[in-house]
């Protein structure tokens, strides 16, 4: 720059030298400084005849707003400044739009842009012009404040509703002096808002303590061999590298593309309240690819990353892949792809078979076998023998039956609910009663001899048993029970009969001949029963109440003779309890007829 373009040396004095400045050739002037780190011009020139066009295009917008600034149009002449720096950044674009904003009162903007001049386009600066900067930039810095921003999770930077940056800041964000609405935000992460009064000349400092959102993780990418390429997060399109987001937690399928260049799908995992790194590569796409499976309800997997069901179709970087379908019921398939750049499109078809034994498909079923024990109390009702015949008119009280019941079954039930089972065990079953009798005795039944009689008639011994039973589920561990089962007991009868005899003295034992003997015989029965059970794992435990009747009469005590008083010889009243004759009235009675007895029983079965 010639000395009659450099920056003002004194403030008075800058308007004016800044017009000699902004009106020199600008095809010369225009000239752009080495390009910066990063520009805003959305597409770098690929051709010089593509950068000559831009200069071209950057120069004639900064004519305009050089026209417009000499005619006092100064908020016509910042915008196409800054048109022309979106086409194409130059030392002399950057510095009109400075100027155009001092004059505008923007303080802020204006020393923004003076120290993006200085550090980005300093090789389109003279000397002399980077000497008079200091003094426009020292008396901009008397009228501004200055806001240094942290934030403990980076994120965007608002100042009045202005974008001003992403954090962390390489220095200060210049603002006017007055109050001022401080922004954080981040994606996934609660905003950070705060009201800041910035004095002039201060530096007031504002740290960020962002919040991540619950139920979301941050998901990065980034993308080092194309900085244009597309992101795709679960075959949507969410934005362009570099890229960040939030995402449910969990699983994730991403790849990038460009042009006829790409990455491999990638699987990702997200955590909760957590940032996930990734870093992927584009290399050339090869064809189109097809996968088609079947059934279309199938999971396709290409290098690990889940891509859907049913069908996938894209390109996939240049070189071979695995791809893999799975389905439930199915035996999963795998195969090789092979993507080759300028092939033309294929399809992969894949046809999944069903795996009979997969617990998806309905199961014959099968029984199952069981083996259990049971056991209770039995009783009620009376055997009706031949000891009962004088009661209740001649018994002390009303006899019944007591005893218990206990033994095995097994069987084999049906997946329909049946079992055809069999069984065995031991029955004991009791019963006591006191009666009592009259006999005649002496000439012509002159005399009467009374009996009192105790009884103690036990029926007992083993059974075998046959039957069926019915299970119907009442839910997950409850079900109820029918029985029905058909027996034989083999049963053993006895009555050790004692008591006393009587006439008109005081009585005397009573002996009976035979009074061990016990009576055998088969005593069929039938036993209806239910109940209800609770599933234990393998085991069932079940509550329920039988009947069990006893259908035919039973033995007669045979072995059993004649019974009488105790005698005593030489006793002269012919009345006299010694004298009475024995008598024949406990011949041949019967230990029992048809009865009934109920039991209540528990039982464990274990299935297998």
């Amino acid at each position: 720059m010639s000395a009659g373009r450099s920056l003002p040396r004194r403030r008075a004095a800058a308007i004016g030298s800044a017009i000699a400045w902004l009106s020199v050739p600008p095809l010369a002037a225009a000239q752009p400084s080495p390009p910066p780190v990063a520009t805003a011009s959305p597409v770098a020139p690929t051709t010089a005849a593509a950068a000559e066009a831009l200069l071209a295009h950057a120069t004639e917008l900064n004519r305009e707003g050089i026209a417009l600034l000499k005619a006092n149009d100064t908020e016509r002449a910042l915008d196409y400044f800054r048109r022309s720096r979106a086409v194409l950044p130059t030392t002399k674009n950057t510095a009109n739009a400075a100027i155009c904003l001092d004059r505008l009162g923007r303080y802020d903007e204006a020393l923004e842009l003076y120290e993006e001049l200085l550090v980005r386009y300093l090789g389109g600066l003279d000397d002399e012009d980077r000497k008079n900067l200091g003094p426009v930039m020292a008396a901009l810095l008397q009228k501004v404040g200055s806001l240094a921003v942290t934030s403990s999770a980076g994120g965007a930077l608002e100042v009045d509703g202005k974008p001003r940056g992403r954090l962390p800041l390489t220095g200060p964000v210049r603002v006017l002096p007055g109050k001022h609405d401080v922004r954080v935000t981040r994606s996934g992460f609660v905003p950070l808002e705060r009201s800041v009064d910035v004095p002039v000349g201060a530096v007031v400092s504002v740290g960020a303590r962002l919040a991540a959102i619950p139920g979301v993780g941050q998901l990065v990418v980034e993308e080092a061999s194309a900085e244009d390429a597309e992101v795709f997060v679960d075959r949507a399109r969410v934005g362009v590298v570099p890229w960040e987001g939030s995402l449910a937690p969990g699983k994730h399928v991403l790849w990038t593309r460009a042009g006829d260049r790409g990455s491999a799908p990638t699987p990702v995992t997200v955590l909760e309240g957590q940032t996930s790194l990734v870093r992927v590569e584009s290399r050339p796409l090869g064809a189109p690819v097809r996968v088609r499976v079947e059934p279309a309800t199938a999971s396709l997997e290409i290098d690990g990353a889940p891509l859907g069901e049913g069908v996938w179709q894209g390109r996939l970087p240049h070189g071979a892949h695995r791809v893999v379908a799975s389905e439930a019921g199915y035996t999963s398939q795998s195969v090789e792809v092979v993507s080759v750049v300028g092939a033309s499109e294929s399809e992969v078809p894949l046809r999944l078979r069903i795996d009979p034994a997969h617990p998806r498909w309905p199961q014959r079923e099968r029984g199952v076998a069981w083996v259990g024990v049971f056991g209770g109390f039995a009783g009620g009702g009376t055997f009706v023998s031949g000891a009962e015949s004088a009661c209740p008119a001649r018994c002390d009280k009303d006899p019944s039956v007591s005893g218990f019941v206990a033994g095995l079954r097994g069987g084999f039930r049906f997946p329909f609910g049946l079992s055809l089972e069999l069984g065995g065990g031991y029955m004991q079953l009791g019963m006591q009663l006191t009666r009592r009798l009259d006999g005649p005795f002496g000439p012509g039944g002159a005399y009467t001899v009374h009996y009192r009689l105790d009884d103690r008639l036990r029926v007992d011994g083993p059974f075998a048993a046959g039957g069926a039973s019915y299970v119907l589920a009442l839910g997950k561990h409850f079900d109820a029970l029918a029985r029905f089962g058909v027996g034989v007991l083999a049963a053993r009868a006895t009555d050790p009969v004692t008591g006393t005899a009587a006439t008109t003295g005081p009585g005397v034992p009573v002996v009976l001949e035979g009074r061990n003997a016990a009576a055998h015989a088969a005593a069929p029965f039938l036993s209806p029963e239910l109940g209800v059970g609770l599933k234990l794992g393998p085991f069932d435990l079940t509550a329920s109440l039988a009947l069990i009747v006893f259908v035919a009469d039973g033995p007669t005590f045979a072995d059993r003779g004649r019974f009488g008083a105790a005698t005593a010889d030489g006793v002269a009243d012919p009345g006299s309890v010694s004298n009475a004759q024995e008598s024949g009235l406990l011949a041949n009675e019967r230990a029992y007829r048809p009865f009934v007895v109920w039991s209540p029983q528990l039982s464990i079965a274990r299935r297998f």
